[in-house]
């Protein structure tokens, strides 16, 4: 233990766990209520002062100690059974009083991590809303550096169909957040700003290794990242990636937010996107004065939503019929037949490569519509 600490308050809690230990060796089954609620109060007072509980643990089984020395000092063989009387006194003590001081402080330490949690997530939310957050996120220990790689995420259910409780549920959600926050800790060798909750939510990986560097260049890398994340909470995960200062974090989740939902509403699966992998579709889903005519195009088979369907799927698959009906799960001659259908309905070729251009054009100002942008 620490010096000062046994120069201090130490020496109090031993001498006082030394008296309810004696009164205890003296015929009484357990410690009395209120020197179990002084130990509780000066434990509190522990905890706020950041001493560790083993410390205060050792402090507590000193005056034991110090006791089974005295005895085996001075007894004598006939003492034998009242030797015994006083380790099972001694162990019913320890029993108390450890139950008590480790309630007590694991309670303070809850409560002051949930404040410091609240201070912290308070200084990230600022940061993220564009305010001057720096000063407070370094009241709250958070350093802030100078780069970093923003990821949001979409988390869909989990895959293992087990139906749980409300309560079960929450502790699932928070277990699931702990294991979001220690993946991004550990890809990203330092500690990490996040924003998390079971549904997703946003992070922000310190650029302080070529590892992340990398992760925004090569797709390999966030291929990786996504399979690691996926791995540890066993759910789909869709994100997006993009490479921020502090400063622009606001943009950044603005950013981030509409690649997110430009995959969410395409024939994407799951993954982690940056902006060169939808660069087209997310040019094509700006509102402009062309976004109405384009999806216009489709308006032949608007009411048949397996068409549009099988037009964005052949699309995203690089106009390969076969790869197509295994991701749609039916029979090549089917894709075939609704490709003949697209061009009779909409008098757009899909042989034709400036027809290719217009109706992949047309899908994504139909998605820009349906998002409302």
């Amino acid at each position: 233990m620490p010096d000062d600490f046994l120069d201090t308050d130490g020496i109090s809690i031993v001498v006082r766990t030394l008296r309810m230990m004696a009164t205890m060796l003296n015929g009484r089954t357990q410690p009395g209520r209120h020197d179990l609620d002084s130990l509780r109060r000066w434990t509190v007072l522990r905890a706020e002062e950041g001493v560790a509980l083993h410390e205060i643990l050792a402090a507590l089984q000193l005056g034991p100690k110090l006791i089974i020395r005295e005895i085996r000092e001075l007894a004598e063989p006939a003492d034998l059974r009242a030797v015994m009387d006083a380790c099972e006194r001694l162990s019913d003590y320890l029993r108390y009083t450890v139950a008590a001081v480790a309630e007590a402080y694991l309670d303070e330490r809850q409560v002051l991590f949930g404040q410091e949690g609240d201070i912290r997530a308070a200084a990230i939310d600022r940061l993220l809303r564009g305010e001057d957050g720096r000063t407070a996120a370094t009241r709250a220990g958070l350093v802030i550096g100078d780069a970093y790689l923003m990821v949001r995420l979409s988390i869909g259910a989990n895959t293992d169909g087990v139906s749980e409780t409300p309560s079960a549920e929450i502790v699932k959600g928070r277990r699931l957040v702990k294991r979001l926050q220690a993946v991004f800790d550990r890809y990203a060798s330092a500690p990490t700003l996040t924003r998390l909750d079971p549904s997703g939510g946003v992070a922000m990986l310190p650029m302080a290794t070529s590892a992340l560097a990398s992760l925004d260049a090569d797709p390999r890398d966030a291929q990786q990242l996504h399979q690691m994340l996926q791995s540890t909470i066993g759910a789909r995960v869709t994100g997006a990636l993009v490479v921020v200062s502090p400063d622009e974090f606001p943009a950044g989740l603005q950013r981030t937010g509409e690649i997110l939902e430009l995959v969410r509403h395409s024939t994407r699966g799951p993954g982690l996107y940056r902006l060169s992998d939808v660069l087209l579709d997310y040019q094509l889903t700006r509102h402009t004065a062309a976004t109405k005519a384009l999806s216009s195009l489709l308006d032949a088979i608007a009411d048949s939503p397996e068409l549009v369907c099988t037009l964005e799927v052949y699309l995203t698959n690089g106009l390969n019929r076969r790869r197509t009906a295994s991701v749609m799960s039916v029979h090549p001659n089917t894709v075939d037949n609704r490709l003949t259908r697209i061009r009779e309905r909409t008098e757009l070729d899909i042989a034709n490569p400036l027809h290719i251009q217009q109706l992949g054009a047309a899908l994504a100002a139909r998605r820009a519509l349906q998002l409302g942008k």
